[in-house]
């Protein structure tokens, strides 16, 4: 996606927070991460939403029905209707991407995705929030997943900061030395 295309997703973004950033609670921004990186791996998808041969009615049903699926079928209908009529419908996942960015920056906060090589009990994910929280002076929302190629270790991520304390870091890093 070319910076012009990201300045006009983060503008509609911001014109939605406008209309609706009311009914952004966490639970909804949550549902909006799955959706966007659902579409995200499904970047063919994208490319039929540019299609003239693709009718509007049958795209705007389809994006429905995937919205549908992470119970987002009425915040984003007004959504699909207006990127539709303006012919840029392939801007929703980066639309949705700027709506949970900028509604994370109006309420101080920060969202970090933990990839760690074990399972996260709630005890140390609760610390992992504490720690962050300390040392960006933010809001903490925390994702956890498993990444066994970590080997042994954790990787916290969030749209600004990169952090990793794992064996395969130390060994990029010996690799690197040679």
């Amino acid at each position: 996606m070319d910076i012009m295309q990201r300045v006009l997703a983060k503008k509609y973004a911001h014109a939605f927070l406008n209309v609706l950033d009311h009914t952004l609670t966490l639970e909804v921004m949550a549902q909006i991460e799955h959706f966007v990186a659902f579409i995200e791996q499904r970047k063919t998808a994208l490319f039929y939403l540019q299609l003239a041969l693709v009718g509007d009615a049958i795209k705007k049903e389809s994006l429905l029905k995937v919205l549908q699926q992470f119970k987002l079928e009425s915040l984003g209908e007004k959504l699909i209707e207006l990127l539709l009529s303006h012919k840029r419908l392939f801007l929703i996942p980066e639309v949705f991407n700027f709506i949970v960015q900028l509604a994370h920056e109006q309420r101080n906060m920060l969202s970090f995705k933990a990839e760690s090589s074990h399972e996260l009990a709630p005890k140390q994910i609760n610390e992992l929030k504490k720690f962050l929280a300390s040392q960006t002076g933010k809001n903490i929302t925390l994702s956890a997943r498993i990444d066994k190629t970590l080997i042994a270790g954790i990787r916290l991520i969030s749209p600004t900061f990169e952090w990793e304390h794992s064996i395969r870091k130390q060994l990029r890093a010996l690799s690197h030395m040679r």
